[in-house]
């Protein structure tokens, strides 16, 4: 008897019951699949894009060109916005900027510099345009300002050997920069650096069409409300002070001439461009 109940304990402990059908496991697989995707994954990866848009990063994850590209040059005088642009061509492609210290040519989408002739052959020009006092404001306070600091003290700017010594030089120097870019005779973008604060969709628009790329609209919008965009429209900083008060008229009148000069180069080029049954650009009548 004992041995009859052994036996048939054995054959029931060798079937394995189950109380679902293997249809219904499956079906509740796809459940629970689905519930962590829309509960947990969705909204996490919702949070990190979001976190990433807040800081600025709208293309996430920057690359180098995959295919050779034409070597494009991103050039101003040092304080005059090419780190605005690089950071728009940047998020809008996808795709680094290069400078002269680190990666060029085919690489990367664009090569920053201040000197184009450091590049090396370019097959294109971006070129961005402003006026002489606000580059030589921001370059100032760069090299003044201390750490973590926008704008340099009132002190410096009394100071005659710096503020008005780096007025005379770098006015000077701003001239150079763009005589030197608008002798180069290929393609050339003129970006005006008081159309991007004005009407950044429409700059982000004519880099893309220059640069031969289609971005979203989402990547436009949001280097347009990026915290960095806004601070790039902020600077300089505005001063309870005149800092020209310290400057002699005699240096403030050269510039001015400068400028002039340019503008005048900057609308020749312009018109030049109109006559050969291209897109006409905005005129240029002041640079601040």
């Amino acid at each position: 008897m004992e041995y009859k109940f052994n036996r048939r304990r054995r054959k029931l402990q060798q079937h394995r019951i189950s109380y679902f059908s293997a249809t219904e496991c499956a079906f509740a697989f796809a459940l629970a699949s689905i519930f962590i995707l829309l509960v947990i994954v969705a909204p996490a990866r919702l949070i990190y894009y979001s976190v990433l848009e807040a800081k600025g990063d709208c293309s996430y994850k920057l690359s180098h060109m995959k295919h050779n590209s034409p070597v494009t040059a991103l050039v101003a005088p040092p304080g005059c916005g090419t780190g605005w642009v690089r950071y728009i061509i940047q998020q809008i492609s996808g795709n680094f900027v290069g400078n002269i210290y680190g990666r060029t040519g085919a690489s990367v989408i664009a090569v920053e510099a201040d000197y184009l002739n450091l590049i090396g052959p370019v097959d294109r020009v971006i070129v961005v345009v402003r006026s002489p006092f606000e580059c030589l404001r921001v370059s100032f306070d760069r090299m003044q300002s201390k750490p973590n600091q926008m704008v340099a003290s009132r002190s410096k700017y009394v100071n005659r050997n710096l503020w008005e010594k780096h007025v005379h030089t770098a006015g000077i120097n701003w001239k150079k920069y763009y005589k030197s870019y608008l002798a180069y005779d290929g393609p050339v973008l003129l970006i005006q650096y008081s159309n991007l604060i004005t009407n950044i969709h429409s700059e982000m628009h004519r880099i893309s069409k220059f640069l031969n790329i289609v971005p979203s609209k989402s990547k436009f919008d949001c280097v347009a409300r990026s915290p960095i965009s806004i601070r790039f429209k902020r600077t300089p900083v505005k001063l309870p002070f005149n800092p020209l008060s310290f400057v002699s008229n005699s240096i403030q009148n050269n510039v001015r001439n400068s400028e002039k000069i340019i503008m005048s180069k900057i609308n020749q080029r312009i018109r030049q461009k109109e006559l050969q049954n291209d897109s006409p650009n905005d005129r240029v009548t002041s640079l601040s």
